[in-house]
């Protein structure tokens, strides 16, 4: 089954998340901070998608990005930042350092199928 790794120290967020992948028939990978999603990512390397949070403790999102980017085995994995705490040129820093979408927080569950089913099922992730 495909895997998806959620990241967001918020666990309401990762229930709902959670919900919205294994609805769309994908398994949820959640982790509390970037640093065990890290050490997750690292154990699994058939994960296909990052859902990640930008404020967190340990390892932030943008730190998180950094280290899947530099990562030759873990660069072509789509990561989609959510957020309710970015301003519009903070996504585009996002975005230019390698994320591939944005999600605004209050999480729309519609946006997030979309998301979801752009990377992972029409073949761009």
């Amino acid at each position: 089954m495909t895997k998806i790794l959620i990241v967001d120290d918020d666990k309401t967020i990762c229930l709902v998340l959670e919900k919205v992948i294994t609805d769309l028939g994908y398994d949820a990978i959640i982790s509390c901070n970037g640093k065990q999603a890290w050490d997750k990512l690292s154990k699994n390397d058939d994960i296909k998608l990052i859902i990640t949070d930008i404020v967190m403790p340990e390892i932030n999102g943008k730190e998180l990005i950094n280290m899947v980017r530099d990562e030759k085995k873990f660069s072509m994995i789509p990561i989609v930042i959510m957020s309710s705490v970015v301003a519009v040129s903070e996504v585009a820093d996002l975005l230019a350092m390698g994320s591939n979408a944005f999600l605004n927080k209050p999480l729309r569950v519609d946006e997030v199928k979309k998301i979801v089913l752009r990377y992972l099922e029409m073949g761009q992730g």
